[in-house]
């Protein structure tokens, strides 16, 4: 059951810092020409922050699994 959440929680943190990115990316293009592309009070250093954030709790959950992965198979041999 757990290793079913963590499953969702890194798709959905990877899925979230893919999407911040793209928006930082793009933010940052239509800053350099005068636009603004996003409404929103965040600047995109902030987006960038939540991109970061995001990374580490995925890395994070992707490490848990790879030692829980690593103590079933100690516990088998």
């Amino acid at each position: 059951m757990v290793d079913k959440w963590t499953r969702i929680f890194t798709i959905i943190f990877f899925a979230a810092a893919c999407i911040f990115s793209i928006l930082y990316i793009l933010e940052r293009i239509f800053l350099y020409y005068g636009w603004k592309l996003l409404w929103i009070p965040f600047t995109p250093d902030r987006l960038l922050e939540f991109v970061i954030i995001a990374l580490i709790f995925t890395i994070t959950l992707l490490l848990r699994q790879i030692r829980e992965e690593l103590k079933a198979r100690s516990i088998k041999s």
